[in-house]
C-alpha cells in the first residue's frame, strides 16, 4: 500500500504538472486508456452495482458495464481538465465547451436580481464555471474548499490532489464562495446582478428534501431554492454533457418559476420537484455522467 501511494505521488509530481501543456487529444486518449484498464477493477464493479440500483432491469449487464467504464474515463478527463485550468483562456475554453440556451441566462439577468444557477455533481459540472466566466459573465461559485478534504487520515496522494484542485480553481476568472462562512457574499453577488452557481446535491449545507430518482431516491438541498426565493433571483438549472468529440455541451434551462408561489415553503417544494425531474432526465439519458458521484458516495457516504 505504501509503495502504491508513493507511485501515485510521483505521478502527481511529474505527469500531472505536464497536463496543462499537453494537447487535449492526447489527454483524452490517456484518460480512455486508463479507464479501459480499470474495466475489471474495484471502481468499475462498485459503479456498476450502484447504477444497477438506479436502473434495475431497465439496463442490461453490458449497458451497465459500459456506463461504468465510461464513467471512469470521464472522471479521468474531468480531472485532467481541472488541472488544465491554469492555462485556460477564452480561445481554449471554446474548444472544450459550448453553451446552449444562453438566452435564458441573458433574459434572467435583465431582471436585475442576479441569477442563481442550480447544478449537481453530474458530469463535468465545474466546466460551467469557466465557460460562463470567459464569456464575460461575473461568476461566483458556492461550494466546499477542496482543502476541507485534506487530513492526516487520508492518503498523501489524495491530499495532494485536493491541493491541486484548489489551486486550479483559484486560477479561474471567477469568485469562489466557500461553504462554512457567512452567506452574505451570495446575496451581495446577486444584488450586483451577478451569476451565482450553487449545487443541489452537496453533502453539507441547508435542510434537504427527498426526491425520486429512477428506482431510488436522492436528497436535494433546499439552499438554492431558498436563496433564490428570498433574494428574488431567478433560479436556472444547468448541466454539462460530454459529446463524442469530448466537447461539453452546457445546457442552460429556462427559469424555474419560484416567484409564482405564495410563500417560501411552496417555492421550495415545487422548485426542488422541478429540478429533480430535470436531473432524473439527465441521469436516465447519460448514466455514465452520474457514475462518479455514485462511486464517491459509496466510498464516503457523508458526501
Amino acid at each position: 500500500m505504501a509503495l502504491l501511494n508513493t507511485i501515485k505521488i510521483v505521478f502527481l509530481y511529474s505527469v500531472a504538472y505536464l497536463v496543462p501543456y499537453l494537447p487535449y487529444s492526447v489527454l483524452a486518449m490517456l484518460a480512455d486508456a486508463t479507464g479501459m484498464v480499470s474495466r475489471q477493477g474495484k471502481q468499475a464493479r462498485i459503479t456498476k452495482e450502484e447504477l444497477r440500483k438506479l436502473f434495475g432491469t431497465n439496463k442490461s449487464e453490458s449497458e451497465l458495464e459500459d456506463s461504468a467504464v465510461k464513467s471512469i474515463c470521464n472522471s479521468r478527463k474531468d480531472l485532467f481538465e481541472i488541472w488544465s485550468f491554469p492555462r485556460l483562456s477564452k480561445n481554449k475554453i471554446e474548444k472544450l465547451a459550448y453553451i446552449d440556451g444562453v438566452e435564458h441566462l441573458d433574459k434572467a439577468l435583465k431582471k436585475g436580481k442576479g441569477v442563481l444557477i442550480g447544478v449537481s455533481h453530474y458530469g463535468s459540472w465545474k466546466m460551467i464555471i469557466p465557460a460562463l466566466a470567459y464569456k464575460g459573465y461575473k461568476v461566483n461559485q458556492v461550494g466546499l474548499d477542496p482543502r476541507y478534504f485534506i487530513n492526516d487520515k487520508r492518503p498523501a496522494h489524495h491530499n495532494l490532489v485536493m491541493e491541486m484542485e484548489y489551486k486550479s480553481e483559484q486560477s479561474l476568472p471567477a469568485n469562489f464562495i466557500y461553504i462554512g462562512k457567512f452567506l452574505r457574499p451570495i446575496f451581495r453577488a446577486l444584488a450586483k446582478n451577478e451569476v451565482v452557481i450553487n449545487s443541489f446535491d452537496g453533502f453539507m449545507g441547508s435542510k434537504k428534501t427527498e426526491v425520486p430518482l429512477l428506482n431510488s431516491t436522492l436528497y436535494l438541498s433546499q439552499g438554492p431554492v431558498n436563496i433564490a426565493f428570498k433574494s428574488g433571483a431567478p433560479l436556472i438549472p444547468a448541466f454539462a454533457v460530454r459529446q463524442k468529440d469530448n466537447r461539453h455541451k452546457i445546457t442552460i434551462h429556462e427559469e424555474i418559476p419560484l416567484h409564482s408561489y405564495e410563500n417560501n415553503q411552496q417555492a421550495i417544494e415545487k422548485g426542488i420537484e422541478s429540478y429533480g425531474k430535470i436531473l432524473e432526465y439527465y441521469v436516465r439519458e447519460y448514466p455514465s455522467h452520474y457514475g462518479r458521484i455514485l462511486y464517491d458516495r459509496f466510498c464516503d457516504p457523508s458526501r
